[in-house]
Formats: structure tokens, C-alpha cells, sequence
């Protein structure tokens, strides 16, 4: 029984919510999101707000989602070819759904929120063959994994099953089994991502409120905070005078707009500043530490992915790209397409989705070029190949579809058992014939069409070079 014909069979429902223990994540943000030692509560949409997560969220989902991600099947031999009739390369590729959502807005929209809360949800649609004909994403802070049982009661499913619980707008639960969910994991417990919003909230709390302390540090004029003092034992104010006295600084001088106005001070007072000045270039470089280095760490974001080239040169950013696509895009790279052979191929060897990750090039022609010469060259892929990459028309020659001998640079197919092309064998007939071996017997050993021979005795004539002619006559 294939995986859409179970999910037709089952048909639950969640009877009891989440405990205690384990609240839903609506819950969670009702009450305003994760507690931070910076007083702010985090919860996605409040961390958005930050620029490296915002930056980080939007690298990895426009990245990943923008890549081609076709579906090969392998042929007899191992032969490997796109299968663009594929629904599933359609899902993944052009339309995600009958609603005309783009794949790449689907795709990307599900890193996004995978790379924030370590899970990113969509729903598989089958047709009534079975076979998936669309996805549709789902809110990440909508679901939760439950075990009948354990920390739900679902009517009609086994004692223990995991499945799928989805908070709907109207607030009911909708209950998914597992293969009609598409469930891209970051690195967790394996059955579950961990979320890198609970686990950087301190950090970002901070940066948060590094910002926010900077916004109202500016807001009152760029200055620390100062007093208004008095000589001594002059009149003490009376609270009426002293908030009138408040509010007619502040109106006369507080905000950016109002800067470098002159104060007038009047019965002798004198004005006195209160706390430490704001020092730009140790702040700045507070700011520059929390967002590339301690929050970019936790995305494993490189630091000019965050537009932080303060150390930066041509080197080590050609180094940063090789190594973002390695380590930090690799793993998601493989997360998708493992789900995407368990969920939507459903197993089946014949067929396979891999990620493109040369695409990633298209910006520099020559490198790209440089890259599949060599691959030409060393015999590592054929004509046909490169042009599915670049999405070129693929030439119905057959030696398009063949690998070059490295060295010799010639198909495969031109060579026999014995590593002689026809060329080699021709010549070599030659060698022996002239050596005295019979004609026919030594066409017959290198497997070479038996042709009529005169019978006579090849000549070779020598001619004298002073005696031609260089003037167009007779000589």
C-alpha cells in the first residue's frame, strides 16, 4: 500500500490540545514570546526586526528557493537525464500548486521559516493516481508534533503514532499524517529542528536592545541625560515649578530637530550632564559583534552575507562564497532532497531530486566556462549535460551525449576493447602489411573490412626537389 493510498485511509482528529510541558507555539507568543535577560520578548516576528536575522532568513530562503532543483531519472547503464514532464519537477521547479504559486516563493518561503524556527511545513496534495500534484505552505508557528497518546488524543490512530497537528485561522486543529507533510528539518533531535530563535533570543534581545537604546539616544539630541542644579541655598522649587521647568526644557530641546538650539538658564542654575557619552565607534563595533559574528554564527552566516566587509578583501570573500555554499547551504541542500525522495518521489530509485548548485555562477560567464571545460576536457560530463545546466537546447547528435577520453579527447564509443581507434588500426594494418604479414589475415585480426587487394607491390617514389618547376611551367 503506497503512502497516498494510507493517507487516504486515515481520517483523525486531535480530541485533546497540547500540555503544559509541551504548549503549542501560538501559545508561547500569546504571552508575548521568549523571556530574554534584555527585558524585550522574542518571538519571529519581533526578530525579523533585527537586520542579521531579517538578512539571514532572506539569504538562505531567496538562495535556496531561487536554485534549479530538477527532478533525473537514471536509465540503463546509470545514464542520468531531466525528467521535465515530471510532476514533481513541476512542484519544484515552475508551479507549486494549482493556485499558481511559484515554486521558488514556496521554497523559499519554507527555508525561511526553517532557517528561523528550525522547521519549515508544507502540505502535500496527491491526485487520485496517488501522485503528488502540488504543495502549499504552512506556518511554521502553527505546528507542532504530537504522539497519540502522549501529548494528544487522536481518535482513530494508532497508540503512539506521530502525526501532524495544524492550528487553523479559526483556532481547530487539523490532524496530518505523516506522508502529507513535507517536513524540512534544520539540525535537531532528527525528528524535530532546533529553533534558532529560542536558542539566540538573549542574543538578539540584546541587539535589539542595543538599537533601541541608541534610536532613544539620539532621539533626545544625540546627549546622555542631564540635570538642571541650582546654587546653594537658593529656594527649593515647588513640584509645579520643577514640571514646568521639565517640560519646557524637553519642549525647547529635546529631539534631533530641535538640536543646537540655546539654552537660556536662568537664578543661577547651571546644567550638568549624567552618565557616560555616547562613543560611536565602540558602539558601532557592539553593534557589528552582535549581528555578523554572535547572530550571523547562529545561521552560519558569513559575515559579508550580512553586508559586514569591515574585514573583507577579494580573497577571503572568494573563500566566504565557497564556503557558504559548502557548509552552510550543503546541509540544506541535502534536507531538501532527502525529504523530497521520501515525500513527493515516495522512494522510488528510478528517480531523484538534486539541487543545482552551479547555477550559483550564472554571475561570472567566464568562471562558468572555465568550470565546464574542465569537466569537458577530464571527461566528466557531456554536451548535453552542460546544456541542462544552462537551460541551452540539447543537440540530438550522439556524441553529445558522450564522455571525452581525457588526453585524446575523443568519445568513447570511438575506441574498441583494445584502446585503438579506427585510425590506430588502420594505420597499424599498414605497419604489418608492409612487414610482410598477409593482407587479408591482418585485416581480419584488427577487425577491419575485408577489402580487394591489387596485388601490387606498393612503390614509393622520391622526387628531387631542384628539378619542380617554380615558375608555373614545364620544368
Amino acid at each position: 500500500m503506497g503512502m497516498a493510498s494510507r493517507a487516504a485511509q486515515r481520517s483523525w482528529r486531535v480530541t485533546e490540545g497540547g500540555n503544559i510541558q509541551n504548549p503549542a507555539t501560538w501559545l508561547t507568543r500569546l504571552f508575548g514570546g521568549e523571556r530574554t535577560a534584555s527585558g524585550i520578548r522574542i518571538d519571529d516576528r519581533v526578530a525579523m526586526h533585527h537586520a542579521a536575522v531579517f538578512a539571514s532568513c532572506r539569504n538562505l530562503g531567496q538562495d535556496v528557493g531561487s536554485l534549479p532543483f530538477p527532478v533525473q531519472g537514471i536509465g540503463p547503464g546509470g545514464k542520468t537525464s531531466r525528467l521535465r514532464d515530471d510532476p514533481v519537477d513541476r512542484i519544484l521547479n515552475r508551479e507549486a500548486n494549482d493556485e499558481g504559486m511559484p515554486a521558488s516563493a514556496v521554497r523559499g518561503g519554507t527555508q525561511g521559516q526553517a532557517a528561523l524556527r528550525g522547521n519549515g511545513y508544507a502540505e502535500i496534495e496527491f491526485d487520485q493516481g496517488g501522485r503528488p500534484r502540488g504543495i502549499w505552505p504552512l506556518r511554521t508557528d502553527r505546528m507542532r508534533g504530537v504522539r497519540n497518546g502522549h501529548d494528544a488524543e487522536i481518535s482513530g490512530a494508532p497508540l503512539g503514532q506521530f502525526a501532524y497537528a495544524y492550528t487553523l485561522p479559526n483556532g481547530q486543529e487539523k490532524i496530518f499524517a505523516p506522508e502529507r507533510i513535507f517536513h524540512l528539518r534544520g539540525f535537531g533531535d532528527g525528528l524535530m529542528g532546533h529553533s534558532v530563535l529560542s536558542f539566540a533570543a538573549d542574543a538578539i534581545g540584546l541587539a535589539l536592545a542595543a538599537l533601541e537604546y541608541d534610536a532613544r539616544f539620539y532621539a533626545n539630541d544625540a546627549r546622555p541625560g542631564i540635570a538642571l542644579t541650582r546654587p546653594l541655598g537658593a529656594p527649593k522649587l515647588e513640584p509645579d515649578a520643577r514640571k514646568a521647568l521639565k517640560a519646557e526644557w524637553e519642549e525647547a530641546h529635546q529631539g534631533l530637530e530641535k538640536s543646537h538650539r540655546i539654552a537660556i538658564l536662568q537664578e543661577g542654575m547651571d546644567l550638568k550632564e549624567i552618565g557616560v557619552k555616547q562613543s560611536d565607534a565602540q558602539f558601532l563595533e557592539t553593534l557589528r559583534y552582535l549581528s555578523s559574528e554572535v547572530i550571523g554564527s547562529m545561521f552560519r552566516m558569513p559575515p559579508d552575507k550580512l553586508m559586514d566587509y569591515s574585514r573583507a578583501t577579494f580573497t577571503n570573500v572568494e573563500t566566504s562564497d565557497l564556503v557558504y555554499v559548502k557548509y552552510t547551504l550543503g546541509f540544506w541542500f541535502v534536507s531538501w532532497e532527502q525529504e523530497a525522495g521520501i515525500k513527493l518521489l515516495r522512494g522510488d530509485t528510478t528517480r531523484f531530486a538534486q539541487h543545482n548548485a552551479a547555477a550559483l555562477l550564472r554571475g561570472d560567464s567566464a568562471a562558468r566556462g572555465t568550470f565546464y571545460g574542465q569537466l569537458r576536457s577530464s571527461g566528466g560530463i557531456t554536451p548535453n549535460q552542460i546544456a541542462d545546466l544552462e537551460n541551452f537546447p540539447r543537440s540530438d547528435e550522439p556524441a553529445a551525449d558522450q564522455l571525452l577520453i581525457p588526453l585524446a579527447s575523443i568519445p568513447a564509443s570511438a575506441l574498441d576493447r583494445n584502446g585503438m581507434t579506427l585510425r590506430d588500426r588502420v594505420n597499424m594494418a599498414g605497419i604489418l602489411v608492409r612487414a610482410g604479414f598477409e593482407p587479408s589475415a591482418t585485416l581480419a585480426a584488427l577487425d577491419l573490412p575485408a577489402i580487394d587487394h591489387t596485388g601490387l607491390v606498393p612503390i614509393t617514389v622520391t622526387v628531387d626537389p631542384s628539378t619542380l618547376s617554380t615558375g608555373g611551367g614545364a620544368p
